[in-house]
């Protein structure tokens, strides 16, 4: 034993400080409370503020949005607030990040819990004081007694604010917005700081003792299955530790995974050359649907489910058009990975996802573990736009983590993503439309045949009929009044792995519908806003969707939202020379939001050029207005990249697209200055990330239709 000589300082510094270690030996701190009105909500006495939460941040700002709801109740700087992500478990309910409903759906109780935690805490100061709660004020987590300016911290109340009975929740007092310090104002980003400096930790920085790394050769086809494989040359590979068969599950199923080879290494870049030296076979499927689309438009030859049907359909001039829809990858900047442990009976799963639930489930049901045995993490997620909806690489960790009894990453590389992910629904829609002598729509009618990710995702939504409530939805939630109308679809059974794709079957909707509206408008010789203007509903609608879904639109919104548009787009003023206008609109269910895009494009070189582009947004009351701007800026910038560029195609089943190289995105010099305007609104919180992509997909449409002479019905527009 090595022996370290001490100075007589040293010697005194171990004395003072084990003697106040000995001093305390057996004696046991009396436990402290904590003030937690709900789980989602904790105040400690050592002053730490702690908001749980089951949503996950993937850049849409959900995190700060939530936490600005509760500080602004709680009276406390937002920055003060820790943010936990809770894993998945009973006590937190089904765990479900999407549709642009956390903010929404969640803003109620986040707020009133943190009036509850306020009115607990004046509670406790009154009684230590015994002074009228009326005289007590809080500012930034202290209470105030204003006659006579004593102070307390929050902190110092929790033991006897948490030793009270909470009140109920609605019946504590909201903030009136005159009041308000935080919500509407611009604050700082929730974990902002951490991704700046590098310490933000994204499913991908997990790190685990004996961690070893995975990625797959998955079958091309689906359907097709692994015959065998030769490893021989990937033995070679300097930090190669295995190759494992992964069976995947039928074709279509829910929650699909592939067959597949896992190649196994010490390291991500091992792993990788590993499977480049790795040879497999497979056997192909019987049948393989050789166009999806072409599938589609034989489809929507057929009559569709009828959704919305008034009054007849004839006479007057016709105006009719189809349009056709690609696949969409979402090719998010983190690709898909995941993390998984199994010791003894229990595994635990790390991985950016928005539905640990399902997950869960899914590795309960194919894998034999006991639901209590089954810890799903979520972390940072670095971009998803419906791809983290899916759990299929959550899945395959989970998998491999029982195959190789040891702690393992499954990653995805870009060309993983691409080839072998879930994409956006292909669609074609047949439009028709009725014209009268004042050039007025008397007549619209809309058949969609659209590939189903309810039927894939959700089979047993899918009513007797054949609906899909999902596709329904925008198909009914016409803008636009016209007083015959017939509206179908017919909802494709699995040809392509499906997912949500930013906006949903909104984004396929609204640029068929605002696409037409366009046309209809330049066949009538009238002004795209105008026409629009002219045609909106007068009076508010709820659009029904079936027993259980309505849909709300106010056209006073939509209104106010076109004009605040125009006006800041300078529409009423000709272009410059050589300059076309695009415009369309179009609302959301998050609940109810509105927004419209005008785009300025050019040619040079021949080419369609994005000039400029005013984007005008009603989401109701807004929390930080940097997001919500920022948001807009990302909705229209992935709606106009898949307009321009963007399209999955399929050759004989297998995607053709590997990567960046030949899966096309808009890039930053085609990109052209947006900007936004925030229309005010006293209609509540909606939500703000998908309700730009599909305004924006339309609104580029239009735009390069008038540029190039010809009418955009194919996309994507530079490569139809």
């Amino acid at each position: 034993m090595t022996q370290v000589p001490l100075t007589r300082r040293q010697f005194a510094q171990i004395l003072l400080v084990g003697g106040i270690g000995l001093a305390f030996v057996g004696c046991k701190a009396a436990p402290q409370r904590v003030l937690a009105p709900q789980w989602w909500v904790e105040l400690h006495g050592n002053g730490r503020i702690l908001m749980l939460t089951s949503r996950v941040e993937m850049g849409q700002g959900a995190h700060t949005g939530l936490r600005t709801l509760l500080a602004e109740e709680l009276d406390v700087d937002p920055r003060r607030i820790e943010i936990v992500q809770v894993p998945s478990d009973p006590r937190f309910g089904m765990i479900l990040t999407g549709g642009s409903y956390t903010v929404a759906g969640w803003q109620d109780r986040m707020r009133r819990a943190g009036a509850t935690a306020r009115s607990m805490l004046l509670q406790a100061a009154a009684t230590r004081w015994t002074v009228p709660i009326t005289e007590l004020s809080t500012f930034d987590a202290e209470i105030t007694h204003r006659p006579t300016g004593r102070k307390i911290a929050y902190n110092e109340l929790v033991d006897e604010a948490a030793a009270l009975t909470p009140p109920a929740a609605e019946a504590v007092s909201l903030k009136t917005p005159e009041t308000w310090r935080y919500i509407g104002r611009p604050g700082r980003v929730a974990h902002h700081e951490e991704i700046i400096a590098g310490r933000a930790a994204y499913g991908i920085d997990k790190r685990l003792p004996g961690l070893c790394f995975a990625v797959l050769v998955r079958a091309p086809v689906l359907g097709a299955k692994l015959a065998r494989f030769d490893d021989s040359a990937a033995l070679r590979t300097p930090g190669f530790i295995a190759t494992v068969a992964q069976p995947g599950n039928a074709w279509p199923s829910t929650d699909h995974v592939r067959d597949a080879v896992a190649v196994v290494a010490e390291d991500s870049w091992s792993a990788q050359r590993a499977r480049e030296a790795l040879r497999v076979e497979w056997t192909q499927p019987s049948t393989v649907t050789p166009s999806p689309l072409e599938a589609l438009a034989r489809l929507c030859n057929e009559p569709g489910i009828v959704s919305l049907e008034r009054g007849q359909i004839d006479g007057g001039r016709t105006i009719a058009a189809e349009y056709r829809q690609p696949f969409l990858a979402h090719v998010p900047m983190e690709p898909p990975n995941a993390t998984a442990h199994i010791v003894d009976d229990r595994i635990e799963v790390w991985c950016g996802n928005q539905r640990q639930t399902r997950l869960k489930d899914a590795i309960v049901r194919e894998l034999g573990f006991a639901p209590e045995k089954v810890v799903v993490h979520s972390c940072l997620i670095g971009g998803s736009f419906g791809r983290r909806l899916e759990i299929d690489y959550g899945l395959e960790a989970a998998r491999l983590a029982k195959s190789l009894r040891r702690p393992v990453q499954v990653l995805w590389t870009r060309e993983d993503d691409v080839q072998f992910g879930l994409y956006r629904s292909a669609s074609v829609h047949r439009l028709r439309a009725r014209i009268d002598a004042s050039r007025r729509l008397v007549s619209f009618e809309h058949r969609c045949a659209a590939e189903s990710v309810l039927r894939q995702q959700e089979p047993s939504q899918i009513d007797a009929a054949g609906a899909d409530w999902t596709i329904a939805t925008p198909l009914v939630s016409l803008l636009y009044d016209v007083p015959n109308i017939r509206i179908e679809h017919r909802a494709a059974k699995p040809m392509t792995p499906c997912a949500w794709w930013r906006g949903t079957y909104w984004n396929n909707v609204t640029t068929a519908v605002e696409c037409f509206m366009d046309e209809a408008a330049q066949q009538c010789g009238h002004d795209p806003l105008e026409f629009r203007l002219r045609h909106l509903h007068a009076q508010p609608q709820s659009f029904v969707v079936n027993a259980e879904t309505r849909v709300t639109f106010d056209p006073k919104r939509m209104r106010q939202v076109l004009t605040s548009l125009a006006d800041r787009a300078g529409w009423r003023r000709p272009p410059d020379k050589d300059v076309v206008r695009g415009l369309a609109c179009g609302i959301y269910d998050s609940p109810e939001c509105h927004a419209a895009v005008i785009t300025e494009m050019t040619l040079r070189d021949g080419t369609p050029t994005l000039l400029k582009a005013t984007v005008a947004v009603d989401v109701g009351t807004v929390i930080n207005p940097g997001i919500v701007e920022a948001q807009a800026i990302s909705g229209f910038v992935m709606g106009a990249s898949a307009a321009l560029h963007e399209r999955v195609s399929l050759q004989g089943g297998a995607v053709e697209q590997r990567s960046f190289a030949d899966y096309r995105l808009l890039r930053m010099n085609e990109c052209p200055s947006v900007e936004v305007v925030l229309v005010p609104s006293d209609s509540g919180i909606c939500g703000i990330g998908e309700i730009v992509t599909p305004a924006a997909m339309a609104a580029v449409s239009n735009a390069a239709s008038r540029l190039l002479g010809r009418r955009i019905r194919t996309w994507p527009i530079l490569g139809a």
